[in-house]
């Protein structure tokens, strides 16, 4: 028999233990939103971060909501019960204020999917002052919000430190100037002049986008026959450009750390912790090394008192940061850490900057799986993304990790990139047999062989990147490439591949680098459930795949997400775009 969903939200509820708790006499009624399952949201570190946040300020209850698993939201549609928060199991259209926080752009559809289910008109043009503001923050709207744009009143851009503060406070000062004085009603109760006041109120602050406040322009006279996106018109005094918000990384309460252990994680008895945040190392294709400026670190005084929050709770704490190994005390951090009877733990290594004593303290910690992103196989492509390691420096940091007693490496690479050739997927079955033949050599004397596994991810020509003006190799070429390799390395014992999936690939290529029109698309695939049959009828009834995911841009384009200043300038990225391909742009087409 299903469960009734309250009960099973509050069986969920039970099993967590949590350093922080909702104060359920805030004036301000929050809901924080993920827009995936409870398993995959409470594994993001940006949920944990943003929810203790809210729930820092002594007039706000902030709860969560996450999207339900399958067999739950079969119940929740037989029952005809509305989409609840776990804290409480209110219903989230009761909440003041519904906050999604979205890393991937494959979880817009659960965005929609969340609202239908809280029984709220999913676009913003079609809600009132008698529901909730909807607003979204996270790493994927802070370079292009515009695909989602139509669904939500308010974007966050930056970093959450820097914007809750200033978005509760704005609330909360609109709410105690209504007209009616009555301090203890929510901002739902409001008129309609008040709630438009706040969201002009808030454009006016960096870090804040209000779509509904911008009028897209398209050029109907293109020649490939689909209207051409040619910029963004600020009404009502909005700026011309929003400009992205950083945190200030000062004090132990400014470390970002896991709020809440639940076991329905892949790390669920492990606090995790931020110790860096942002990247030195440039690669043409990441978002992260020209967006989160400047590089930051903790101090190894405020990383231990993080880990210090949940003894004895756990005795396991993982450390989290893009560039991990470019923080100058690691080292200290890891020892220190050890000496306090904690075991230390990293989930991804830069291979470039690996060392032994902090390899050493994660394999004295058990761990015995390590992930390292060489990105290709050949050093010529290497070269262009600006990933600066050799084959032979790869392999040398390979002998080292498994000479330390790693029993499984996991390699992040990307094919489809620009220029690539058959011989450099070749050599990426070079590098990985290479790979295999060091962990026989240094696991013989354990008498215990583990896995090297390849994860491979298509190229998605990111915003705010080099590459963003990058064409994309379609579904099919991926899918043949994939091929080629599963081929070549199903005859090598001891190597596995994993794979992000030809759809996936296009998905983000359109929700990545769209614009509003993309939120139909979105739309139907939400109603639907098909992405196929969605694309079919958004192309039928006007829309176009090509334009916005398999074709070339220029870097007099219009894009987008122009009106964004989020990190390195337009000109900047440029120059390195016509750099990795040898300052001969048209070769992206």
């Amino acid at each position: 028999m299903p469960l009734d969903s309250a009960l099973y939200l509050r069986r969920r509820a039970r099993q967590e233990t949590r350093l922080v708790e909702p104060n359920q006499g805030g004036r301000l009624r929050v809901v924080l939103a993920y827009p995936n399952t409870y398993g995959v949201g409470m594994s993001n570190l940006g949920m944990h971060t943003i929810y203790r946040l809210f729930n820092d300020h002594p007039n706000v209850c902030c709860e969560r909501s996450f999207l339900p698993d399958n067999h739950e939201i079969e119940e929740y549609r037989r029952r005809g019960t509305p989409l609840m928060t776990v804290e409480s199991q209110r219903p989230v259209s009761d909440a003041d204020v519904i906050a999604f926080s979205a890393s991937f752009e494959n979880d817009y559809v659960n965005v929609v999917r969340m609202l239908t289910l809280a029984n709220l008109p999913t676009r913003a043009a079609h809600r009132d002052v008698t529901h909730p503001i909807i607003i979204m923050g996270g790493a994927t709207v802070s370079i292009n919000p515009e695909p989602v744009a139509p669904f939500l009143d308010l974007c966050c851009v930056g970093e959450g430190e820097g914007l809750v503060g200033p978005l509760i406070e704005s609330i909360l000062g609109e709410a105690d100037g209504k007209k009616t004085g009555d301090s203890s009603k929510s901002l739902t109760d409001g008129d309609l002049p008040t709630r438009a006041a706040l969201l002009r109120s808030l454009a006016t602050l960096p870090g804040f986008y209000v779509p509904s406040l911008y009028e897209p322009r398209y050029d109907q006279t293109s020649p490939s026959g689909y209207p051409t996106f040619t910029g963004l018109t600020p009404q009502d005094g909005a700026p011309p450009r929003v400009t992205k918000v950083r945190a200030v990384f000062e004090g132990p309460e400014t470390v970002a750390s896991t709020a809440i252990l639940t076991p329905e994680t892949e790390f669920g008895d492990r606090a995790m912790i931020e110790v860096a945040r942002g990247c030195t190392k440039g690669c043409r294709y990441c978002w992260v090394g020209y967006n989160i400026l400047p590089f930051r670190v903790h101090t190894v005084d405020d990383v231990l008192a993080a880990a210090e929050r949940w003894l004895p709770t756990t005795q396991r704490v993982g450390l989290v940061a893009t560039a991990l190994l470019d923080h100058p005390d690691i080292e200290a951090i890891a020892t220190s850490l050890r000496e306090r009877g904690l075991q230390v733990f990293s989930p991804s290594l830069i291979i470039s900057t690996l060392r032994e004593p902090l390899l050493r303290s994660v394999v004295e910690s058990g761990q015995r799986s390590i992930t390292i992103a060489p990105e290709a196989g050949s050093d010529r492509m290497r070269e262009l993304i600006m990933k600066k390691i050799t084959n032979a420096e790869i392999l040398e940091k390979t002998r080292m990790i498994f000479r330390a007693g790693v029993l499984n490496l996991k390699n992040y690479v990307i094919i489809g990139l620009p220029g690539e050739t058959e011989a450099d997927l070749q050599a990426l079955v070079n590098l990985c047999t290479a790979m295999r033949e060091i962990m026989i050599e240094e696991s013989r004397h354990r008498g215990r062989i583990g896995t090297i596994t390849l994860s491979v991810n298509c190229l998605i020509p990111k915003p705010a990147t080099p590459f963003q003006w990058a064409k994309q190799i379609r579904p099919s070429e991926y899918a043949s490439k994939l091929r080629w390799l599963r081929r070549r390395l199903a005859k090598v014992p001891n190597v596995a591949i994993e794979a992000m999936s030809p759809r996936s690939s296009e998905i983000q290529a359109l929700t990545s680098r769209g614009d509003r029109r993309v939120a139909d698309l979105i739309e139907l695939w939400a109603d639907t459930g098909s992405w196929r049959q969605a694309v079919r009828t958004w192309e039928e009834r006007g829309g176009s795949v090509d334009h916005f995911a398999f074709r070339a841009l220029q870097p007099s384009d219009p894009l987008p997400w122009d009106h964004l200043r989020t990190g390195a300038s337009s000109a900047a990225l440029g120059n390195q775009w016509r750099k990795a391909l040898g300052g001969n742009v048209n070769a992206a087409a």
